[in-house]
């Protein structure tokens, strides 16, 4: 199996665990904390250049996203559940960028 397609079975676990992490409030933090690992696994598992401008304009784009929700009281205790998902899913995006950018710096570093 390829890097890519391994990261994207890891990110898809992710997502769902993140999910689920807001649900199982008595395991959440261990849940969140097995995200951002995930997270940072799929960033050494490297991004394809290409895909980096994508993946950074989405993580500013869910960042976004992930607090105008919580402004939204209208949907009332269903936002909050949005709201944690997206929190989550932001961990898990923030991770990977986080290895993302770092990766880049060196290389621009090296260079």
């Amino acid at each position: 199996m390829s890097n890519e397609a391994l990261g994207k079975w890891i990110f898809l676990i992710g997502v769902i665990i993140g999910i689920i992490a807001v649900f199982l409030t008595d395991y959440a933090d261990y849940l969140i904390l097995v995200v951002f690992i995930l997270g940072l696994i799929i960033g050494f598992l490297g991004i394809a250049e290409k895909n980096l401008v994508k993946l950074l304009l989405a993580a500013v784009a869910l960042l976004v996203s992930a607090s105008s929700i919580r402004a939204i009281s209208i949907l009332g205790e269903v936002s909050q559940y949005i709201a944690a998902i997206l929190l989550n899913f932001t961990i898990l995006v923030g991770a990977i960028v986080l290895v993302v950018s770092i990766k880049s710096v060196i290389e621009v570093l090296k260079k």
